[in-house]
């Protein structure tokens, strides 16, 4: 079972109304030709209540593994799609600025999701919701980053997880295997009723492709799927499903990782 959100197409939508100028930038997958990665963004959450206090110990010995981990993952989807790449560093303000603007990329997203499409004129003609939309765009201190590495695009992965698995497990399992990173202005987001927390195991994953030049987002996609995030063999197929429609649904590669989230 598995529940998938398409945030993509949604905004697609929104971008086709004449009386409002377009959420996602009229940039083709096809164009993409480089492309920056942003470092990712990853939050997981123990239901264990108990064991709560141990997380940022875990988070600190795992952390930069989980780093490595999802740095092969993107990068195995761009050589798929081939789609040249390089990695973004990013200062504490850098990062700070990136982190806000993601989350209130989502934020307005899960705000957006919940619109029925065929109520969208009348919407559009409100000014809060006008608000609402802008909130899409991309910010030019976020512009003025890309600039500065000569990128036009640049690509983020964000995932928020909630596992039943016990901390000492997941440590003993996950060593030199995956780990987690807190980004502290995800962290709020817990409370904004992003995650499920009746479920004992839930991941969503969001990637965003950002367009400096149009100041709009060129693509994003968002999944919340009932899998362990501590499951790399999951979690991989996730991001690979995030793209299948966009870059590499045809790739055989792709579609052995593809396989795994139909079954």
């Amino acid at each position: 079972m598995k529940k998938v959100l398409l945030g993509f197409t949604i905004l697609s939508l929104l971008g086709s109304c004449s009386t409002y100028k377009p959420f996602t930038s009229t940039v083709k997958p096809e164009e993409i030709k480089q492309i920056g990665i942003f470092p990712s963004l990853n939050v997981l959450t123990f239901k264990d209540a108990d064991e709560k206090s141990k997380i940022n110990e875990i988070a600190k010995q795992l952390s930069q593994n989980l780093a490595v981990k999802t740095k092969d993952k993107t990068e195995s989807v761009l050589n798929l799609a081939e789609v040249s790449y390089k990695h973004i560093s990013l200062n504490d303000e850098e990062a700070h600025i990136l982190d806000n603007e993601l989350s209130r990329y989502i934020t307005t997203f899960n705000k957006l999701e919940s619109i029925n499409s065929s109520h969208l004129p009348e919407i559009l003609n409100t000014q809060k919701n006008r608000d609402l939309f802008n909130n899409m765009a991309v910010t030019d201190s976020v512009v003025n980053i890309l600039e500065k590495n000569n990128l036009r695009y640049a690509l983020s992965i964000i995932t928020l997880g909630i596992t039943r698995t016990p901390i000492g497990d997941a440590e003993r399992r996950l060593n030199n295997t995956i780990g987690f990173v807190i980004a502290s202005s995800f962290v709020a987001l817990t409370g904004t009723g992003f995650w499920r927390n009746e479920l004992p195991y839930t991941n969503s994953m969001y990637a965003v492709i950002l367009d400096a030049k149009e100041k709009r987002l060129a693509f994003f996609k968002y999944k919340t799927e009932l899998i362990d995030p501590l499951n790399e063999k999951l979690t991989t197929a996730q991001l690979y499903s995030c793209f299948e429609d966009y870059w590499i649904w045809y790739h055989p590669e792709a579609q052995r990782h593809l396989k795994i989230t139909k079954k």
